[in-house]
Parts: structure tokens; sequence; C-alpha cells
């Protein structure tokens, strides 16, 4: 394995913060990326320590971290600021997804007004992907699209969706979702790391936070129990959950689970694992639309 010349610098022994949402710590030159680009808001919470990572772009091993939305590597060759990239993961699962050179198909050029074409990938970029892109992070956390939008089955939920592809970012039309969430990024980081052919461990519960599934091992056609709590007040929420393959299947909470929910003593939802689904880590996210609190409630599927 080859690995990048290294310095002496440290990613556990500087500054750092507890992220007790997530249960895992930023430290150093990470830490200072997440706070000039704009935080937990912008990357999500972190979702693994530091460690050596080999690039799937040129080979080499570097020290990266997996956040929600993004992964950060640590490129020691290079000059701060440029000492901290993110990783390409956008870039990854689209030619994962789409391997031919003609990419995904059915692909639209958007020519709404106000709409920009992007010459440094040939791709245009306009209306509400335009407005997102400019408002969460531009081409610094999103980078350059590498497609036009186009139909997909979705990756989050059913059916199809409109869907455009960034070097870093996946960007999907859900309008039933309201106004706030007609237009959103996948969590890519967190779908790229639990996806099993990366050779990440399958079943690690230790991601758990605001609730807990009953039981935590389950086999597949077996009914699980998902409670979830920390927020404040009632409130509509949404709920997902993500498989190990990357997909993810939208949830419905039970009735009366506005009350049952806040204060975690009984459960919000139950969920079974179809028969046939893949076995592995399976995340359930239930997040409130008003205060953007977040349950994780990790389980195994065998």
């Amino acid at each position: 394995m080859k690995h990048a010349a290294f310095n002496h610098f440290s990613f556990s022994g500087g500054h750092c913060r507890m992220f007790e949402q997530g249960g895992f710590e930023v430290c150093d030159r990470f830490l200072d990326f997440l706070d000039a680009n704009g935080g937990i808001e912008a990357l999500g919470y972190p979702i693994s320590r530091a460690q050596e990572i080999t690039s799937e772009g040129n080979g080499l091993t570097y020290t990266m971290q997996y956040f929600e939305w993004a992964r950060l590597e640590y490129h020691p060759e290079n000059r701060p600021p440029r000492d901290i990239l993110l990783s390409s993961l956008g870039s990854y699962l689209y030619k994962r997804r789409y391997p031919g050179a003609e990419g995904a198909p059915g692909q639209s050029p958007i020519s709404v007004p106000g709409s920009e074409f992007l010459a440094e990938t040939g791709k245009h970029l306009g209306g509400l992907f335009l407005d997102y892109w400019k408002s969460h992070g531009g081409l610094t956390l999103q980078g350059l699209p590498i497609s036009d939008q186009f139909k997909e089955q979705s990756l989050i939920g059913s059916g199809e969706r409109i869907v455009q592809y960034f070097e870093r970012a996946i960007i999907g039309y859900y309008p039933e979702y309201g106004p706030a969430f007609h237009v959103f990024s996948y969590p890519i980081g967190r779908m790229y790391m639990t996806n099993s052919s990366y050779g990440t461990a399958p079943c690690d519960l230790s991601t758990t936070r605001y609730g807990k599934a009953l039981p935590q091992n389950v086999e597949t056609g077996h009914q699980v129990e998902v409670y979830a709590w920390g927020f404040s007040r009632p409130e509509p929420v949404w709920a997902i959950v993500l498989l190990p393959d990357g997909t993810t299947r939208p949830l419905k909470l039970m009735s009366k689970a506005t009350s049952s929910y806040v204060s975690g003593s009984a459960p919000v939802l139950t969920y079974t694992p179809e028969a046939g689904s893949p076995r592995g880590l399976y995340i359930i996210i239930i997040e409130g639309q008003f205060s953007f609190h977040r349950s994780e409630i990790a389980m195994c599927v065998r």
C-alpha cells in the first residue's frame, strides 16, 4: 500500500472538540476547516474518527474523517489552507452508478432564466438547484456539477426523482417534503461510509445517538421498535432508514408519536427489514423540521 509523505502533524493530541451528538471528536486542521466552512450546519456531525484511508483518486493513503455530508482529507504535501480537501464522493458514486462514458441517461440541461453554464464540466445549473448550490457552500463544499438534471430511482425514498450530481454532493428534488426541503443534498458522507462494499465495519452500533432500537440485532422479516428523544417540543419530523448499500427508504411514525418521541418512553415507529434486504448496518434517522434536532439509531440486520 502506498502512503503519502506524512509529516508529524497530529490529529489526536492538539486542539479538539467533542461532538456528543455524534460521539466523535474533531481535531486540529480538520476542526479549523469545519469552523471556517459553516460548521456542523454545512458538513453535519462527525460520524467517524480520523483514520488512514486509501484515496480512490490516486491510491495513496491519507488521514481522513467522515461527516454526514462530507469526508475531509489531510494533504501534508500542500500548504494551508489547501492541506485540507473534501473528497470527491459525488464523483465516486456517480462513476460507480453510471460507469459508461456517457454517464447517466436522460440528462436534460436546464434553461430557465438565470441558469448558468459551467464551462469546466460542460454542465448547466439553474432554478432551485442553483439557489441551493449557492446557499450551501457552492464550489467550495458542493463542487462543480458533473451531470445535468435527470431522473433516477431515488436513493432517498421511493420512485424516480430529479437529481443532479456534483463533485462532492448529490442534490435531489422532493416537493412533498414542503418548501424548506424541496431541494436538499443527500447525506453523502454517511451513505458512502456505510456502504459495506468500501470495507467499513458492517455493524458498528456505537453511532447511535438520541434513541435506541429494540432489538439492535435482527433478522429480515422481524420487527424492530425504534425510540427517539432529545426533542424540546412536539414538531413535525421526517424519518428515513439508510441501508448498507447506500440507498434509503422513507418511514412513517406511529400515531400519537408527537408526544412519545419527546419523552422517549414509547416507540415512535416500527420497522421490519424485508426478506432479501441487504445485511449489515442500518441507520434510522429522525429529524425535526423546525429544530433540526436529529436522532440516529443504528441496528444490525443479519
